[in-house]
């Protein structure tokens, strides 16, 4: 986004320049097949900067909802994957879990197992 503003500063720069440039040659009446809707922008300076100005400022804020939309997009993007990240590391962390107690248990019964066969042997 940061690319994109520094082209519409360059471009708000360029026509500014030329629009500058314009109402030089218009005060000089070296501009004669101008349409009146130029016309009523190149009456006062103040008016034909402001109209360029007010069209800068839309395209800013333009782009400036277009970044908060991506910014927002990636952020719930973000906290989903986060929380299906979380989701699946707990549940692998309960069969964990599930697992090591079951194998305890076996070890159990296997260990009293072998001490029950001993008891017997040494009977």
């Amino acid at each position: 986004m940061t690319q994109l503003r520094e082209l519409e500063n360059k471009f708000h720069e360029s026509v500014t320049d030329k629009a500058q440039s314009l109402l030089d040659k218009f005060i000089k009446n070296q501009l004669k097949d101008l349409p009146d809707e130029l016309r009523i922008l190149f009456v006062d300076k103040d008016t034909l900067m402001g109209a360029l100005n007010s069209s800068h400022d839309t395209h800013m804020l333009a782009i400036d909802k277009k970044e908060d939309s991506v910014m927002q997009r990636a952020k719930k993007d973000l906290e989903v994957l986060t929380k299906g990240v979380h989701s699946e590391e707990h549940i692998r962390n309960r069969r964990k879990v599930t697992e090591i107690e079951q194998f305890i248990t076996q070890q159990r019964v296997d260990w009293e197992a072998m001490e029950h066969e001993s008891q017997l042997t040494n009977e």
